[in-house]
């Protein structure tokens, strides 16, 4: 809508960041001080986590999404809820 500045004037996200991963054999990636659990038929592939907050989801290097999760920060072990 002109009255938000229209598409010239996009809002910036300046707080998510955008991670380049490669899943352990056994389906295990380190983001941060967490280990997360992907499954084991990731494991060797590159994924894509992007991260806003304690909001993380994984995707293929294809774009596709595997999956999202809320990271706990009381936990460092977590399990990836497949898409």
């Amino acid at each position: 809508a002109p009255a938000h500045g229209g598409p010239a004037q996009l809002p910036l996200q300046t707080d998510a960041t955008v991670h380049r991963l490669t899943v352990i054999p056994h389906g295990t990636v380190t983001l941060g001080r967490h280990l997360i659990r992907l499954g084991a038929a990731y494991g060797g592939a590159q994924v894509t986590a992007l991260v806003n907050g304690p909001q993380v989801s994984f995707h293929a290097l294809s774009g596709d999404l595997i999956g999202q999760l809320t990271l706990n920060p009381a936990k460092r072990y977590a399990t990836l809820c497949a898409a």
